[in-house]
This record gives C-alpha cells, structure tokens and sequence, in this order.
C-alpha cells in the first residue's frame, strides 16, 4: 500500500513539474548527439520513459536470476536428500550383510560335531556293545588257527 502511494505521489509531482514548463525550451546533448530548442516536458517524459524501461530490465534480470538460484537451490537438496538416501541404504546393506554372516557362522557351527574328550570312548564303548565290522574281524582273525 505504502508503494503506491509513493508511486502516485511521484507521478503527481511529475505531472506538475510537465505542465508548469511547457512553454520552456532547452538544448539536450545525448552521447555527443546534439539537440536544441526541445521542450523541458518532453525531455521529462523522455527520461522519466527510458528510467521505466531501465528499471524493468534489471528487474527482469534479477527475477530470471532469483528463479534460476531457487532452481539450483531445489536441485541441491534433492541431491543432498538422494545422498543421504543412498548412504542410508548402504548402511542397511552393511547390517544386513553382517546379520547373514553371523547367520552362516551361526549355522557352520550348528553342522559341525561338537569334539569332547569321551566322545572317542564312548564310540568304542558302542561298537563294542553293538559289534562293528573292524572288531567282527579282528575277532575272525583271532580264532581263525595259522595255516602256516
């Protein structure tokens, strides 16, 4: 709100400073272009004209450029989001690869004997009760006479 009254403001005091010198003439010197006998009011409005175009160029410009900075801002995050994703997920592969060793170590240990002092004496104690073929014939070789 405060901006356009400013703005209308400034166009009021433009409007009156126009027509309080119409009749007034002077010479303008442009870049080395010379020209003489040109009303003040049109050399007002000449200026007041190309400080409006002036003034929208920059404006444009840094409008192009604040979009293309939220642009590159937006992309950034979603980068930063995707690597942090992405570190995420190595770090859930990792977990899961170290729980499937554990896992397979867990189960090699399951499959091998379990080795005890008495486990070789109570396997002959069984095969001495139950029989076993080296014993069948170490026993056959024992009664067995010398042919010789």
């Amino acid at each position: 709100m405060f901006r356009i009254i400013v703005t209308v403001i400034f166009l009021i005091a433009i409007t009156i400073l126009i027509v309080m010198n119409v009749g007034s003439t002077s010479d303008v010197n442009v870049f080395g272009w010379k020209l003489e006998q040109l009303s003040v009011a049109v050399v007002a409005i000449v200026s007041f004209v190309a400080g409006v175009i002036y003034s929208f160029v920059f404006y444009l410009i840094s409008y192009l450029e604040r979009g293309r900075r939220e642009r590159l801002a937006k992309r950034k995050k979603k980068l930063k989001d995707q690597a942090t994703d992405l570190k995420n997920r190595e770090q859930e592969v990792g977990d899961l690869a170290e729980e499937s060793r554990q896992q397979l170590e867990t189960a090699k240990k399951m499959q091998e004997p379990v080795d005890t002092p008495n486990a070789g004496r109570a396997r002959r104690a069984m095969a001495g009760l139950f029989g076993s073929r080296k014993s069948d014939k170490t026993r056959a070789n024992v009664t067995k006479p010398d042919s010789t």
